[in-house]
């Protein structure tokens, strides 16, 4: 059945514009002309960050992807009830056009709020908890909200309603359950306290104004990997959550997180043996572009609530912001060392990559929700068929009475991240299923130099019920993604593609010799076809060999 839906809707989303038939008169030949229209949620309001006074026309908008102008074929709105007026008392109920109830129905956005306890102070959840209730009537005049807590592991809290009354009841049920965990800024605090509990240590750490690195020690060196662990891990649940969706449909995400530092060399001056900015740095910062990447595949708009950025050092009054740049945690000589410097740069690289803001203080949500409202699908005839790869788009607007705020970037088809992000589910036994009948079988182990092992992978995809589907696509391509578990340390994945071949009515088998790292354990395969979006994944144990019917 799962199988059943997933073609279904692929079929639905692919049918309109894969075959359109150019009007010819009476006798002449019919032609066939295959077009891709790509798609993308964008905000657009006035000047003064109001919905605008009438909807905006094609010709509004400017669209280039990949920084080539493409045809703008439609702007169309995403149905929201009338919020809270900002001013006057809103216009009588009849005054209002009328929506067709239908496409309203179909159009409604879905709304999520992404508690991430990690990233966030002790009192952070009970701050954001009162400025999402004390603004919930507007959001749900946008759509539904289901509220998801990582702790660390994301789950539903409370799944999707547009109930106000349920919603505050659970609101206020997660208050007073779930405090911040605040882990960065906690190891931050235990490795000060424990060296400056150890007068070996006095000095270890510099001030921002100081000019001479001090020699670092081997419990910085254990807390910067931690630090990074758990950072890394972080943006990891974040990416499979977005990836989790079996289509991706998206909606507007409400990240409750008060950030950290990517560069861990800010805080982290110089350790031993440690080229924290070649060696570590890299690792975070790849981890997230892979979790941008996944929420702008989902189709999600990412809008980070950070209300305590400024309150990672010891003394809050020591804190100032720099209007939209970054914000700067800054102390006195007296102070001590500064726990976090730039805690709202991953925060903005989730909102620029997926056309989101960050906001700061909890009187902003109340116009952002406002801003949110005025969404709109724009739609444009691509110049390539779907790739796999994330394409760069810019969206500006022609009237200088509008302004528009978009993703950077669309998918087209399914890009890395998410297909790393459903490996790393599979690793761990989520459910895989996607539409494509998939066997996948592990060779014997054999032992190889220093330590590895080889053992082969084959898999099998048959796609004889699927031909008529992928007939209508342009040159079908697999990805195969392969996430490998190794006891104590972050998984990592990697990727393999191939066009199919001709004949693939008869089926796709897919073949390599792998040599396995030392300490693998188990291993989650995710197959998936990049035009369509069918996939399917399995998961298993290194230390047998599989038969098709024993990898789940």
């Amino acid at each position: 059945m799962r199988r059943a839906a997933a073609l279904s809707a692929v079929l639905s989303l692919l049918a309109p514009p894969l075959a359109v038939f150019a009007q010819e008169p009476p006798g002449s030949i019919r032609r066939e002309v295959s077009v891709t229209v790509r798609t993308l949620p964008v905000v657009v309001t006035d000047r003064e960050g109001n919905p605008p006074a009438s909807p905006p026309l094609p010709e509004d908008l400017e669209v280039r992807e990949e920084g080539v102008p493409v045809e703008v074929l439609g702007v169309d709105p995403i149905a929201s009830e009338p919020g809270p007026a900002a001013g006057p008392a809103p216009a009588p109920a009849e005054a209002i056009p009328p929506v067709a109830a239908a496409p309203a129905a179909r159009r409604r956005t879905a709304q999520y709020l992404y508690v991430d306890t990690s990233f966030l102070r002790t009192r952070s959840v009970k701050e954001v908890v009162a400025a999402v209730t004390k603004e919930l009537p507007r959001l749900l005049s946008i759509g539904p909200l289901e509220v998801v807590v990582a702790d660390p592991a994301p789950r539903v809290f409370f799944p999707a309603s547009a109930d106000e009354a349920a919603l505050r009841t659970v609101l206020d049920g997660l208050a007073k359950k779930v405090p911040g965990r605040d882990r960065v800024v906690a190891l931050r605090k235990e490795l000060i306290q424990a060296q400056e509990s150890d007068p070996k240590q006095t000095g270890a750490f510099r001030s921002r104004a100081a000019t001479a690195p001090v020699p670092g020690t081997q419990l910085q060196r254990a807390h910067l990997f931690q630090e990074a662990a758990v950072i890394r891990e972080g943006m990891g649940r974040l990416a499979r959550w977005a990836a989790s969706f079996p289509t991706a449909e998206g909606g507007i995400v409400y990240l409750a997180s008060d950030g950290f530092d990517v560069d861990q060399a800010e805080f982290y001056s110089n350790v031993e043996g440690v080229a924290v900015r070649t060696e570590v740095t890299p690792m975070v910062e790849e981890s997230l572009r892979s979790a941008s990447q996944a929420l702008l595949s989902g189709g999600f708009t990412t809008v980070p609530i950070a209300l305590n950025a400024s309150a990672s050092a010891p003394s809050a009054s020591a804190a100032e912001f720099t209007g939209r740049d970054r914000v700067y945690t800054t102390l006195s000589p007296t102070s001590g060392p500064t726990l976090m410097l730039h805690p709202l740069d991953p925060l903005r690289e989730y909102a620029e990559t997926t056309g989101g803001e960050v906001l700061v203080s909890a009187g902003q949500l109340a116009a952002a929700a406002r801003r949110l409202s005025s969404r709109y699908v724009v739609s444009w005839k691509a110049r390539e068929a779907p790739d796999g790869r994330v394409h760069r788009v810019t969206v500006r607007s022609r009237n200088p009475q509008l302004v528009v705020r978009a993703a950077r970037g669309i998918p087209a088809g399914t890009p890395q991240a998410r297909s790393a992000a459903k490996a790393l589910d599979v690793l761990e036994g989520a459910p895989a299923e996607g539409g494509l009948p998939l066997e996948v079988s592990l060779g014997h182990r054999e032992k190889t130099k220093k330590g590895r092992f080889g053992a082969p992978l084959s898999v099998k995809v048959t796609l004889a019920d699927l031909k008529p589907l992928l007939d209508r696509t342009s040159a079908p391509r697999m990805r195969v993604s392969v996430a490998v578990e190794i006891p104590g340390s972050i998984p990592f994945v990697w990727h393999e593609e191939r066009d199919l071949p001709g004949d693939y009515g008869k089926g796709w088998i897919f073949e390599m010799p792998i040599e396995w790292p030392d300490g693998a354990q188990r291993i989650g395969v995710v197959v998936e076809e990049l035009r369509t979006g069918l996939w399917a994944g399995r998961g298993g144990d290194l230390e047998k060999a599989w038969a098709p019917s024993t990898a789940r």
